[in-house]
């Protein structure tokens, strides 16, 4: 999924779920913006975040190199910055192309409004943020004082990082590698995630070091949305989650990183990113000394073999994470969890011919046993995702359906797994024969 601007945001609800873990308190039905009422001149606001340097700076065990900007900003002019950045014709393409492929694959209902919802969900989200083009670091007026200095440090960690690293280019979008993308911005904001948890940590006379079991993505499990965010409640999981990913997941694996070589090693991950959702959510392998790398899968030519009227609208790489919402929507939490584990590689592209969808999948795994897992797991989600799937052949390795959305196909050869949706009988045997696949 594209992350709108080059902005780095405190999310609301990873706020949210830190302020109540610090706070030692239980599930409550609060929101973020009920917890204090009190608001700041943006005198006081410069002059806090001006203070909170040297705690963040500490933290981090690294100087900043120079003063940092700041402004404070509204949600309206926050709008206005979204609105212009989604305008460009490249992210306009993008996610017009991504919308349509949600709803082909069942994350997203028909017909649903992509673009404007994200829009919002990022406002609503936004506790605070830092643009890297401008240097600045924008602070949320609709805030309260006493959230401010949680937020800030998390701002003042993304400035200091641009100091070391040029953020802008670390977490350059890839617009055919969603997983890839989210794995980069899960270094960055995990980090800022746990320098702000550290700093609250600290208030509260204790530090991560203190809680060897900790995972934000455990606490987020029994925090359920709609107790920070009512928008962020009633979006799609494939918005949602994708959203917080990196702030929970990215945490996570910072925390075992830095628990493991310490803070001043945090640099290697700039110089050796990681390359999947896959490292970030099993750090081990990421951090083992043969890491598990993504396997490349280019699926070539396929316009061609798909004839006239037809064209790409998006080429994509789903990851582990992706693919396991879409199982977990689709089938069961546990059947999603084992059938997105082993992942290898995948390339996913998406077609429009008119009013018609088509969407041609390749996924590598590690084992037989895991492309297997996987085959089985789609075949069930395919079943649950029609209202009338019919299969018209099967065999060990295969299944043809035909559905109210034209033909579905899915097969399994050794590790890779192939899966076709939304096109007629005859073109999926025309795809089978052209990239020497089996039925």
């Amino acid at each position: 999924m594209k992350k709108l601007l080059y902005i780095f945001v405190s999310i609301s609800f990873v706020l949210f779920t830190c302020c109540l873990l610090c706070q030692g308190k239980e599930k409550s039905n609060i929101e973020v913006s009920q917890i204090a009422e009190k608001k700041a001149s943006p005198q006081e606001l410069y002059r806090l975040a001006d203070q909170l340097m040297a705690s963040v700076s500490k933290i981090r065990g690294l100087n900043f190199k120079t003063q940092i900007k700041k402004k404070v900003t509204n949600k309206d002019t926050v709008r206005k910055m979204l609105l212009k950045d989604i305008q460009k014709p490249e992210i306009m393409t993008k996610l017009d192309g991504e919308g349509k492929m949600f709803i082909k694959l069942g994350l997203l209902p028909k017909n649903f409004d992509y673009k404007g919802f994200l829009v919002e969900i990022y406002v609503e989200q936004m506790a605070g943020f830092y643009v890297p083009e401008d240097k600045t670091i924008y602070i949320a007026d609709w805030m309260s004082m006493d959230l401010q200095p949680p937020i800030l440090s998390h701002e003042l960690t993304h400035a200091l990082q641009d100091q070391y690293i040029d953020l802008k280019s670390y977490l350059k979008s890839d617009y055919a590698n969603s997983d890839l993308n989210m794995s980069h911005t899960s270094v960055i904001e995990g980090e800022a995630t746990l320098v702000m948890l550290e700093y609250m940590m600290k208030n509260y006379g204790f530090s991560i070091y203190d809680l060897p079991n900790f995972s934000m993505v455990q606490i987020q499990d029994l925090m359920p949305h709609q107790e920070a965010s009512k928008l962020l409640a009633s979006a799609p999981p494939i918005i949602s989650e994708t959203m917080t990913f990196p702030y929970l997941y990215g945490t996570d694996f910072l925390m075992r990183f830095v628990r493991t070589y310490g803070w001043k090693q945090v640099a290697t991950l700039y110089s050796d990113k990681p390359l999947s959702t896959e490292q970030i959510i099993h750090p081990e392998k990421y951090m083992s000394q043969q890491k598990d790398l993504p396997v490349t899968i280019n699926i070539k030519d396929v316009e061609t073999i798909l004839g006239k009227g037809w064209r790409k609208i998006n080429t994509d790489v789903l990851g582990e994470y992706i693919i396991y919402l879409l199982l977990k929507q689709l089938t069961t939490k546990d059947f999603a969890i084992i059938a997105s584990q082993g992942w290898g590689g995948d390339q996913i592209q998406c077609f429009q011919n008119g009013s018609d969808t088509l969407i041609l999948m390749m996924s590598s795994w590690d084992t037989e046993k895991d492309g297997r897992e996987f085959f089985n797991a789609y075949s069930h989600a395919v079943i649950n995702k029609y209202t009338s799937e019919h299969i018209e052949d099967k065999g060990n390795n295969y299944y043809l359906w035909s559905t109210e959305e034209r033909y579905v196909y899915i097969g399994v050869n050794n590790k890779r797994v192939l899966v076709i949706e939304g096109a007629t009988e005859e073109l999926i045997y025309k795809i089978l024969k052209t990239y020497s696949f089996w039925k």
